[in-house]
Formats: structure tokens, C-alpha cells, sequence
């Protein structure tokens, strides 16, 4: 390693300003609420629709759910990148917290009356204003910490807003349960969680926006030709386009996985779809400790080749799923592994998303990042009514499907990061 990035990384002495510590914290809670309050109503719709319309239709209902959740960070990921660009970032999160708080009062109001397009059309709201606060948070982060702290605070954020995803869809069940599948009564939480967020945000320091120039630039109204050329930039900068890729990749296997989980139970350990929702308990838990263990592995380094390890182990974690679906022992074990090897996979990759785009257009690429990401979560939904409703496979062929589509990324990210040299980080801007 060069003598002077050597002396770089010895200088880096904490791993969070402390100056910024407090931002950190705040919008790390903020971000986790928001998450788990996103996922907590996907689930209540998922299991109040099962529940009027019956088991049989489960898989048709979960893919469609899960598309109308993603649609809106495909049509407005490119203006979130753009207002994250021009507009300060804390003031954006704070104007979503409070939209994000009307709409969880108007949840209430659409369960009580017991509208099945309202709960729809709510989902594809609550979705929109997370597109906005999602894309503003990951470009905020490198603002408010120090470069070297990237990959730990990573790790600890990721592993934070994973846990937080999978206890909104395990808590669904929870709560359902202990209100006799009263929506009304469970739609509270959603409300109490959302002022919490409101409260937290306002905490956050205030950021300026990124650059002058910036505020004077339009939204134009073909995003995908944007898109393109974020991704365009990306790829001249080493390794960039293939990390996002590969988070995109992350996406489509974490949603096709939650989606295809409660259909999984249902059939092969004959539980209820309430039951089923508690297996997300499990495998929070695993994703929480890998995120953690690979922002600590990682440190001050991004080390890329351990995504094709991970996901080695995935593929291998969802072979053995379709093998012995029929085994609680095993797949308790099988979901706590692969949420954990899961957090192993992301961290490296967001970490380095984030420590190598510039600094001027960083928004524009965690858009196209979440573009790209939000398309595989649609094509998970996609891929999962294809497999069941027009194939006729049960959900643990699913599971042997992901795997070996997961095992063929491996091998395409092995060969790419085969000598790919560890990132120090000495700058914010690379």
C-alpha cells in the first residue's frame, strides 16, 4: 500500500465525527422507523387481502402488493435525486416524516372503512414519499460522516434498516394476533411509529445543498435517458457500475425471498400465513449480525471479494431450503443463515456506492442506484406470480430457482472481483 494512503488511514483516528454523532444517530432511528413502518402496512394489506380473498390466492397477492410497493421508486427515483442534489437533505427528511405521519392517520381511516383500493392506492403513497426520503438518506450519509467511517457506519445503518424491514413484516403478524386480526386496532402502531419519526428528524442537523449550480437544473420528464447516463458516469469510475448492479441484485433476492417466505410456510410446514410472518424474526436477526460483522471486517477498507463468497453461501443456504422444506429445524436455521450471509453480500457494495461517486452528482447516482434496485424488486414480483401462477410451481421450487440464478451471480462476481485491490478511504471524494 502507498506510503502516504498508509499515513491516511493511521491519521483516521474514530470512526464517526464527533460532531456528527447526534445526526448519525437521529437519522439512523428515523430511517429505521420509516422502514419498518413501510413494510408493517405491505404486510397488514398482504394479510388483510389473504385473509377476504383465501390462501389459494396468496402468491397472486404478494406479487402484486410487492409491485404496486416498488413502482414509485421506478417512476421517481430520478426527481428524489435531483431534489437530494439541490434541496437540503435534512429539510427533505423532515417534510417526509410529517407527509409520512398523514398518511399512516389516513391507514386508519382506509381500514376502518374497509376500501381494498384505498389500501392499495395508500401503498403506492407511502411508497412515493419513502422514494424521496430513501434516495435523500443515502446520499446525506457521506455529509455527515467522516470518510473513513463510511463502511462502519454502513454496516451499522444497513444492519439497523434491514432489522427494522423485516421486524415491520414480522410485527404485522405480532400484532394481528394479539388484536385478533383487528386492522383498525393495528394501524395505531403505524401512527405512534410515524410521530416518533417526525420527533427524530427534526433533530438532524441541518445540511446545505450539494452545489449552487444545481438548483437551476430541470426535471426532465424522460428519466430513464437520466438514469442511463448517471449509469453511464458510473461506469467510468472503477468497479462502480458492477457494485451497483449487484446491489440492485441484493434487492431482487431480498424481495423475492420476503415474498416468497409466508407462500413457503403455508405449503411446506403448513402453517398459517401469521405464522409465517414470525420466520421474518429469524432472519433479522441473521441480517443485523452480518451487517455488523462485515462493517467491522471491513473497517476503514472496502473489501469487494467477499461478495461472491457470500453469495456462494446464499445459493447454497437456498438449495438446501427446496431439499428439506419440510424440516422447521432446518429452515429456522437455513433463514437465520442466509439473512446473515445476505448482510455480508450488501455492506462492501453500498459502501463502496457511496465512497466512490462524486460528490456533486452523488444523488444522481444513489437514484440510479434505486432505480436499478427497484426494478429487480419488480421483476421478484414478476418472476414469483410467473413461477406460480403460470407455471404451477409450489414456493419451495421457487427457492431452487433463486438459487440458481444466485449461483450464477456468484460466479459472474468472482471472476470480476478476482483481483480487485482493497479501498482505503483517505477522502471523501475519490
Amino acid at each position: 500500500m502507498h506510503k502516504n494512503s498508509q499515513a491516511c488511514l493511521n491519521s483516521s483516528l474514530g470512526t464517526l465525527n464527533a460532531h456528527h454523532l447526534s445526526s448519525f444517530s437521529y437519522l439512523n432511528i428515523t430511517q429505521s422507523i420509516g422502514a419498518f413502518n413501510d413494510n408493517l402496512y405491505k404486510l397488514l394489506v398482504i394479510f388483510y387481502l389473504i385473509h377476504m380473498q383465501g390462501d389459494e390466492h396468496a402468491s397472486r397477492i404478494i406479487a402484486l402488493a410487492g409491485a404496486i410497493f416498488i413502482l414509485p421508486f421506478l417512476l421517481f427515483a430520478r426527481l428524489a435525486g435531483i431534489l437530494a442534489d439541490t434541496c437540503s437533505k435534512s429539510m427533505i427528511i423532515l417534510a417526509t416524516r410529517i407527509i409520512g405521519l398523514f398518511l399512516a392517520i389516513g391507514a386508519f381511516f382506509i381500514f376502518y372503512f374497509g376500501s381494498i383500493l384505498g389500501v392499495y392506492c395508500m401503498l403506492f403513497a407511502m411508497a412515493t414519499n419513502s422514494t424521496i426520503f430513501v434516495i435523500t438518506r443515502n446520499s446525506m450519509l457521506p455529509e455527515i460522516v467522516t470518510s473513513t467511517a463510511i463502511s462502519n457506519a454502513n454496516g451499522v445503518m444497513s444492519s439497523v434498516g434491514f432489522v427494522a424491514i423485516i421486524l415491520g413484516t414480522f410485527s404485522a403478524s405480532f400484532i394481528l394476533d394479539m388484536t385478533s386480526r383487528n386492522y383498525v386496532y393495528s394501524s395505531f402502531l403505524i401512527i405512534l411509529t410515524a410521530t416518533i419519526a417526525v420527533v427524530t428528524s427534526w433533530f438532524i442537523e441541518h445540511t446545505s445543498p450539494a452545489t449552487e449550480k444545481d438548483h437551476h437544473e430541470k426535471i426532465k420528464p424522460f428519466f430513464l435517458a437520466e438514469i442511463y447516463s448517471s449509469l453511464k458516469k458510473a461506469s467510468e469510475l472503477s468497479d462502480l457500475l458492477s457494485s451497483i448492479l449487484g446491489a440492485s441484485f441484493f434487492l431482487f433476492f431480498g424481495a423475492f425471498f420476503q415474498l416468497n417466505l409466508i407462500p413457503f410456510v403455508i405449503q411446506s410446514l403448513h402453517f398459517s400465513d401469521l405464522q409465517g410472518g414470525y420466520m421474518f424474526l429469524l432472519c433479522a436477526i441473521g441480517i443485523g449480525v452480518g451487517s455488523v460483522i462485515s462493517g467491522k471486517i471491513s473497517g476503514k477498507i472496502v473489501e469487494l471479494r467477499w461478495v461472491p463468497v457470500a453469495s456462494g453461501f446464499m445459493a447454497i443456504c437456498l438449495l438446501f431450503m427446496y431439499l428439506y422444506a419440510s424440516s422447521l429445524y432446518a429452515i429456522v436455521f437455513l433463514t437465520s443463515a442466509i439473512g446473515l450471509f445476505g448482510g455480508l453480500y450488501d455492506i462492501p457494495l453500498e459502501s463502496y456506492i457511496q465512497y466512490k461517486s462524486p460528490a456533486h452528482i452523488r444523488g444522481h447516482i444513489v437514484a440510479a442506484t434505486k432505480f436499478m434496485s427497484s426494478f429487480g424488486v419488480l421483476c421478484a414480483s414478476g418472476l414469483i406470480y410467473l413461477l406460480s401462477n403460470v407455471l404451477g410451481l409450489n414456493a419451495s421450487e421457487g427457492f431452487l430457482i433463486l438459487s440458481l440464478i444466485v449461483a450464477v451471480v456468484t460466479v459472474i462476481y468472482a471472476y470480476l472481483y478476482r483481483k480487485h485491490p482493497k479501498q482505503f478511504f483517505c477522502s471523501n471524494d475519490p
